[in-house]
């Protein structure tokens, strides 16, 4: 009668062991998350991806839902997948934060195991910053455009050039200025030749030899 007794008492024993084993399980997936980029502006995208490991014998059913704090929402909802034994498998879903702080994005993981339900959370910070204000482009000043348009001082137009300053002075107009030669010595004109009368010599009187 003892010896019956302690077996009733052993395969209890192993029957609640078993129990416990497989209501504490999920040890055949395992999973990892990242986020990229880790840090966005406000109104940027940015991408989390769950990678799941079939580590066990049997096909796992899985469902990966996004659980996102306020401020942050994700552009679709969760997604199922059915792993097989040795398979890793991805599944990413976009996410866009609408004010700027600091949060923890969570994934849940549903998944099925030797019959029993199992839920899985991985969690990632994330940091949203105000957006960059863009500075407009520099102006182009009017000056720039059209130098010759534009006013001088006092609001008035520029006057015209008046060309290159005579360093040695101002002639009236119509003048020009005569070199000094000596007493009997007159100038050639425009053309080069000598003024009538005057002999190529440069002096006055009959062509002639000279004593």
């Amino acid at each position: 009668m003892k010896h019956l007794g302690l077996v009733h008492i052993t395969l209890i024993l192993v029957a609640a062991a078993l129990l416990i084993g497989a209501a504490a399980g999920g040890n055949g997936l395992t999973a990892y998350q990242s986020l990229m980029p880790s840090s966005a502006e406000v109104g940027q995208m940015a991408n989390v991806i769950v990678s799941l490991t079939n580590n066990g014998q049997n096909p796992i059913p899985a469902t990966v839902t996004p659980r996102l704090p306020p401020g942050v929402v994700a552009n679709m909802g969760g997604q199922s997948l059915e792993l097989y034994p040795g398979q890793t498998q991805q599944v990413s879903y976009p996410i866009t934060a609408q004010q700027s702080g600091s949060y923890w994005i969570t994934s849940v993981i549903s998944y099925s195991e030797d019959g029993y339900p199992y839920n899985l959370m991985y969690d990632s910070p994330f940091t949203a910053t105000e957006p960059v204000p863009v500075s407009p482009p520099d102006q182009i000043h009017p000056a720039a455009e059209n130098p010759g348009s534009f006013p001088g001082p006092g609001g008035e137009p520029i006057p015209p050039y008046p060309g290159p300053v005579d360093p040695y002075g101002s002639e009236p107009p119509g003048t020009a200025p005569e070199d000094e030669l000596p007493p009997g010595i007159s100038g050639v004109n425009h053309t080069g030749e000598p003024p009538a009368g005057q002999q190529p010599g440069g002096f006055d009187g009959p062509a002639g030899p000279i004593d």
